[in-house]
């Protein structure tokens, strides 16, 4: 069954707007009930400033949400679309000389290298043709499976007249309607799969990407749609975003959504806890030190919270400059980010580890910049799962709870399999609770994947009688923007004098 996105973007000069979406998927067993479903979109989005109009609920057999959200910076909007992120609507508002806006895909860049240099050899260019052909034929399963059923469409409605060309279906002077279908996406791999023509003119152009390639097999693209000069505010954001809050509030109070809130940046000090050098590498010869076929410094840093965290989110460095002056940050955003961030088992301390470019002759830094989100919760909630019996296949009453396993392993050990529609960062613990008192749960394991999680428990001792299972939930959920900055210092973190 498809899965079906639908966005209506309004743009205001400033980068602000407002944004009404529609994301339709598969219903019936095993999604998660409307509430949750809401529930989840609202506390996991980022960079929205407020909502209004939220509905979610079946239509035949699939689960529809809709809602209108305001955003104040395009660049920091993130939906959470049950853990789905499509990057080409990822958008950026930038100001033109006369006045007028572009507004473009994030991830476009007119200079993106070729992969293949203009003199490439007969024989460089097999290789290189052998060597993308082994990535794609690897991806494409993945691929397939991901984005088969996607259908995604866009209208962007800019604040002046839009100058040809357009990408995608012209609405009326300002707005166009782009459209993508996964399928095609395949597609277009299959061919460069086969057709060595095809594939040596993107590597000679701008390289192999998801969107090249449907760029050059003639789809839409990345979007880039300019404005003629002189463009003024479509709506006024601050009185929209006023009211919406207004009405707002009693929605999210009443579905108790705990909506995590962007704050103001807090500086915090970092240090190195490690660095791998690489002074010398060739991947085509496989020479590659630790396994790695590039050369430059993996830096890994501390940070201690002054709150602790149940998740680090989004980090990132913003701008890193070496002590011979080179500045080293690079263009690309994606290599900018730490893809996998981790905390200590209590929240307190942070790990950030990226890449960076070494210059000849450089010995360390001059200053290194960044930033990262941190999810905290500033109370807990008990909730009773609501499971009539304590029995494998019983269904609880809220956050579609299931009772997958329930096994009595000799007199007094207990195992318990638990699956709930809820984030696992957000369950703190899970006992039993009866008329004669209570028993804790210990946890065994667990898996999860965006907001269903299993969690697998078990416990010594006597059932209480009548026993009900209770687990607590983060709730009061923030957060918090921190950043960080670093130098000048030596590739190891020792002062540079």
């Amino acid at each position: 069954m498809s899965l079906e996105l639908h966005h209506d973007f309004t743009f205001n000069p400033d980068g602000s707007g407002r944004v009404t979406v529609r994301w339709s998927g598969p219903g019936g067993a095993g999604a998660p009930s409307p509430d949750d479903f809401v529930r989840s979109e609202l506390e996991r989005c980022q960079g929205v400033e407020a909502w209004a109009d939220v509905q979610c609920g079946p239509e035949d057999d699939r689960l529809v949400f809709s809602g209108t959200a305001w955003f104040r910076d395009i660049t920091a909007l993130r939906f959470f679309c049950q853990g789905f992120h499509v990057s080409l609507l990822d958008f950026q508002v930038l100001a033109n000389p006369d006045g007028g806006i572009t507004v473009a895909a994030q991830g476009l860049r007119r200079d993106a290298a070729p992969t293949l240099a203009a003199d490439a050899t007969p024989a460089e260019v097999r290789a290189s043709l052998a060597s993308e052909r082994e990535k794609m034929a690897g991806a494409r399963g993945f691929l397939a499976e991901l984005f088969g059923n996607l259908v995604c469409r866009a209208v962007l409605r800019l604040p002046g007249p839009l100058l040809d060309p357009v990408p995608g279906e012209r609405i009326d002077a300002n707005a166009v309607q782009v459209e993508y279908h996964g399928a095609k996406l395949v597609t277009a791999l299959d061919r460069l799969l086969d057709d060595d023509a095809a594939l040596e003119r993107m590597l000679r152009t701008s390289g192999a990407s998801p969107e090249a390639a449907l760029e050059l097999l003639g789809e839409s693209g990345p979007v880039e749609l300019t404005t003629g000069p002189d463009v003024a505010p479509a709506f006024d954001f601050e009185a929209e975003v006023a009211m919406a809050r207004e009405a707002f509030a009693a929605f999210s109070a009443n579905l108790q959504v705990a909506a995590p809130a962007d704050e103001p940046a807090e500086l915090l000090p970092a240090r190195v806890l490690g660095c791998k050098l690489v002074f010398e590498a060739d991947g085509s010869r496989d020479l590659a030190p630790f396994g790695q076929n590039f050369t430059g410094a993996s830096l890994s840093i501390g940070l201690e919270l002054p709150v602790a965290a149940l998740d680090i989110e989004d980090a990132c460095y913003t701008r890193a400059v070496a002590d011979c002056g080179t500045d080293v940050t690079t263009e690309d955003e994606w290599n900018r980010r730490v893809h996998f961030p981790k905390r200590t088992t209590d929240g307190g301390t942070v790990c950030l580890e990226f890449n960076l470019a070494m210059p000849q002759g450089s010995r360390g830094l001059a200053e290194l910049h960044g930033r990262f989100v941190a999810l905290t919760s500033d109370g807990s909630e008990d909730q009773d799962l609501g499971f009539a019996e304590l029995t494998a296949g019983a269904a609880g009453t809220v956050h579609g709870a299931q009772l997958v396993a329930a096994n009595q392993e000799d007199e007094n050990r207990w195992s318990f399999e638990i699956l709930v529609h809820v984030a696992q960062k957000r369950i703190l613990g899970c006992r039993l609770v009866g008329d004669d008192g209570e028993l804790a749960l210990e946890q065994s394991g667990y898996s999860s994947c965006n907001d269903e999680t299993t969690m697998n428990y078990r416990a010594e001792g006597t059932l209480p009688a009548n026993a009900r299972m209770v687990m607590t939930f983060a709730s009061e959920l923030r957060r918090r923007v921190y950043g960080f900055e670093l130098g000048p210092i030596d590739w190891f973190g020792r002062p540079l004098s």
